[in-house]
């Protein structure tokens, strides 16, 4: 059954194009990039290490950059799997739905940190949210996780020239699971892996693998 769902598209596996590695390598110095921005606006706000924030801003509580075990995700496992995916297919970019999605996802995101994030950070602080509002490492994690969403999301809903693989998509489920539990983890010794982190993470692997098997099937 495993064979039949992978190599299910074989017949098309001639209209497949090898990455571009042009494409790949330009996506993730960007996204890189990106995080590195994250870093240098975090250190001169005083978050970058716990250390940083306990000598400069005074503060125990709370969760700098690098205790976000989803910017390690974003590092090492989103930046990659979305230059992979954009250096093997064409998406929709251009297209009128394309580009609403994008929006979309830049606002979706920004909802998140105004009506979610910040009220968090004004109880514990964090790089990306403190004392209720947006700090620039959090503006430019908008900047790098929006258009991030927007490409796996056109993954999903078939929005690439040619068909994305069975094994692509697979792929790309199996990266996302790691980074669903990376998402909710703090590498801080005052941080807890609480029910609502427990319901978070399930939820959101149900909704991906549950898609996966029905676009896979």
């Amino acid at each position: 059954m495993l064979r039949c769902i992978l190599f299910a598209d074989v017949k098309n596996l001639r209209r497949c194009q090898l990455i571009n590695w042009i494409t790949f390598l330009l996506v993730v110095d960007v996204g890189l990039f990106l995080i590195f921005l994250q870093a240098l606006a975090a250190t001169y706000d005083g978050f970058l290490t716990h250390k940083q924030m306990t000598q400069v801003r005074g503060l125990l509580g709370g969760y700098s950059l690098v205790d976000h075990g989803g910017m390690w995700a974003d590092t090492f496992l989103i930046t990659q799997c979305v230059a992979y995916l954009m250096g093997k297919y064409s998406f929709a970019y251009f297209s009128l739905s394309g580009f609403g999605l994008l929006v979309a996802m830049f606002v979706v995101w920004i909802l998140l940190f105004v009506k979610i994030y910040s009220p968090m950070g004004a109880k514990k602080p964090e790089a990306h949210v403190h004392h209720g509002r947006i700090t620039p490492a959090g503006w430019i994690h908008i900047l790098y996780a929006a258009p991030a969403t927007w490409v796996i999301l056109m993954t999903y809903l078939g929005m690439s020239t040619p068909r994305i693989t069975n094994l692509d998509m697979i792929i790309t489920s199996l990266v996302l699971t790691p980074w669903t539990i990376l998402g909710v983890m703090k590498f801080n010794r005052y941080w807890h892996f609480d029910k609502t982190s427990m319901n978070q993470v399930i939820v959101t692997l149900v909704v991906i693998w549950a898609v996966t098997v029905w676009k896979v099937w």
